[in-house]
């Protein structure tokens, strides 16, 4: 299991998020609305950003309400004026954070913003929870891999314990209680009327979303209640309000399974050096259930080296994150062969991207569970889980071990209207991208999605996973195509041009030149 409750941001994301700690002005206003601050860097005349801070009530729904504030950074179209609508960009997770602290990690958010068309300024939020000084959300153990996945410093680890996991989280719920946080405030439903309020208070007569993963169900959330100043919308890696936050994780991983070990029965390079690939992955899996290894992991700069017990269910987890990353999927036919033969080095390798990928700068468990607690878990009941257990197999433990299902119970961020698990309509023009490796949001939540959505373009990207728009120069084309006139569907031709991956990891893979790692 993992805290990160697998809604994951795009892997250019992750690299921006990670650059420093959370350091702000220490001169937080209390009003509410719109705040310039400084960016904390000289800027040039080429590279113009502006800085704030957007203080909005905490819960709207009580009188008393204290405010938050959420920093906003505003990249400036280079011209004179921007021609075209802002796009505001509505970060995953839910609860990663966006590197706009500080001047550093504002500046590398550049490469990112300019892959969007010129004439369009680019509107970067940290969504609540996510970038503030205070309430402080970081809970740094339930992000510790010696927490979460059992390992340990020294050789012997047994795995996760629950009973520790949970104590962790009340810890954390505990200390954020006691600071005055409202548990029940930090949701889709606040999170969208927060981006109206900065839309109006910016006086933004309308603008584009773009949203990634979880961020797709805020600009969804947005698009149910706050249309009116929505030019057109984004959505990569799509996941709807009315699909299941865990229950259809087995389902969606097996066909991403059945993907990877097709394609590389199809590229003759796959085929050639790793013949029977799904025998070979599934007799490593028994094998493992029986007698698990153990790996370690770290010891490189900053990072511990760490030992983990390698079981079946490690493996499959493993796997599942490099499922997400193209860059990562590429390696996946040579790790599962070499670890037929007892050669682990590679799922080590893998390991380390998937135990060390989050740490407190980047992303905070608490304000994910605030989330998921509220809109997701209250629509799962426990029948269907039993029944879902039941049924699905090897793939059993994702839903035994997901924190949806073990730590809601104990974390008061109340109950979501049973509108909030209703599919959205509108006639808003909105672009659904999906990668047809992503094992969490796949191309079939985009057409659900899209369903009752009027004007709705969906594109399947063969050979990516999570985060689309990261991951391929084609997406890029697409997204241009889509700004450039909302009202039509846009040209697609360069999906014609794209096969599945090579599995070589080659530096010529043009993937690469969309998304530098």
């Amino acid at each position: 299991m993992r805290l990160r409750l697998r809604f994951g941001l795009g892997v250019a994301g992750l690299a921006l998020a990670a650059l420093g700690l959370w350091v702000f002005d220490d001169r937080i206003p209390e009003a509410l609305g719109f705040h310039e601050r400084s960016c904390g860097f000289h800027e040039h005349a080429e590279r113009r950003v502006r800085c704030g801070w957007m203080v909005v009530p905490e819960n709207r729904g009580r009188a008393d309400s204290r405010s938050i504030a959420l920093p906003v950074a505003i990249f400036r179209d280079q011209g004179e004026t921007a021609a075209g609508e802002p796009l505001v960009f509505i970060n995953g997770g839910p609860g990663y954070r966006v590197g706009i602290g500080q001047g550093a990690e504002i500046d590398a958010w550049w490469p990112w913003v300019d892959q969007i068309p010129a004439h369009h300024d680019v509107i970067i939020v940290g969504l609540r929870g996510t970038g503030l000084e205070s309430p402080d959300f970081n809970c740094p153990d339930l992000v510790d891999p010696r927490v979460w996945a059992g390992a340990s410093a020294e050789p012997g680890s047994q795995g996760p314990s629950w009973p520790t996991i949970t104590a962790n989280a009340a810890n954390c719920r505990d200390r954020l209680i006691a600071e005055g946080v409202d548990l029940t405030a930090y949701n889709s439903r606040e999170t969208a009327a927060d981006i109206e309020d900065l839309r109006r208070a910016l006086g933004i007569e309308a603008w584009t979303l773009y949203g990634i993963s979880y961020g797709t169900r805020i600009a969804l959330t947005v698009m149910r209640h706050h249309p009116e100043g929505l030019e057109a919308v984004i959505l990569d890696s799509v996941f709807p309000p009315q699909a299941p936050a865990t229950l259809d994780y087995p389902r969606f991983y097996q066909a991403s399974l059945n993907r990877l070990f097709g394609d590389c029965r199809k590229v003759a390079y796959c085929r050639r050096n790793f013949p029977r690939l799904d025998l070979k992955f599934e007799e490593l899996r028994l094998r493992l259930a029986e007698q698990p290894e153990e790996i370690a992991i770290g010891g490189v700069g900053a990072l511990p080296r760490l030992y983990l017990r390698l079981d079946d269910k490690a493996l499959l987890e493993i796997v599942y994150n490099a499922l997400y990353c193209w860059d990562l999927t590429d390696f996946l036919p040579m790790a599962i062969d070499q670890a037929s033969i007892g050669d682990f080095m590679l799922i080590e390798m893998l390991a380390a991207e998937y135990y060390f990928r989050d740490d407190p700068s980047i992303y905070s468990p608490a304000v994910a569970l605030s989330y998921l607690c509220h809109e997701e878990a209250p629509f799962e009941t426990a029948e269907r889980r039993a029944e879902v257990i039941r049924t699905v197999g090897r793939f059993k433990h994702m839903i035994e071990n997901d924190p949806v299902g073990r730590l809601c119970r104990h974390w008061p961020s109340g109950r979501a209207s049973a509108t909030e698990d209703t599919p959205v309509e509108s006639r808003i023009p909105t672009l659904l991208l999906a990668g047809s490796y992503d094992p969490i949001t796949p191309i079939d939540l985009a057409r659900q999605a899209a369903e009752t959505l009027e004007r709705a373009y969906v594109f399947e990207f063969r050979d990516v996973g999570h985060g689309v728009f990261d991951s391929h120069p084609c997406a890029r084309t697409l997204v241009t195509n889509f700004l450039a006139d909302p009202s039509r569907r846009p040209d697609a031709t360069c999906l014609d041009e794209i096969g599945p991956p090579d599995f070589s990891g080659s530096a010529d893979d043009p993937r690469r030149w969309a998304n530098p790692r």
